[in-house]
């Protein structure tokens, strides 16, 4: 028996989606944004709300941008072990005032968590 996946199961259920929002801005490299996606279901756009970690810049540990988690301590951005993810720069300047850098462990991790439009 794993106690681990018993207090994640009592700690999720005890906290409400605005609890942890108020949790995650208080990382300063947590972002988040609204998107419109159509719904082949319904036939119509709904809005889902993306949130993603931010990894800083040359030195700093790579961090996946679904969970916030660092990977190993060897991983830092300009290593070439930075190679060894999938990574992207958002340079539409809605998130910040500069580009951020996000990590992926794949790219189809990345269109899973981010929908893009190509």
């Amino acid at each position: 028996m794993s106690y681990d996946n018993d207090y994640i199961s009592e700690t999720k259920s005890d906290t409400t989606e605005n609890e942890l929002d108020k949790i995650r801005k208080l990382d300063k490299r947590y972002y988040s944004y609204v998107k419109k996606v159509f719904n082949e279901k319904k036939k119509r756009f709904r809005n889902i709300r993306i949130g993603l970690y931010a990894t800083g810049d040359v030195g700093s540990q790579i961090r996946n941008a679904i969970t916030g988690l660092c990977y190993d301590v060897n991983d830092v951005v300009g290593s070439k072990n930075e190679d060894k993810y999938f990574s992207v720069r958002d340079v539409t300047w809605r998130l910040a005032e500069k580009p951020l850098l996000f990590y992926y462990d794949s790219q189809e991790q990345y269109e899973s968590h981010r929908n893009p439009t190509f």
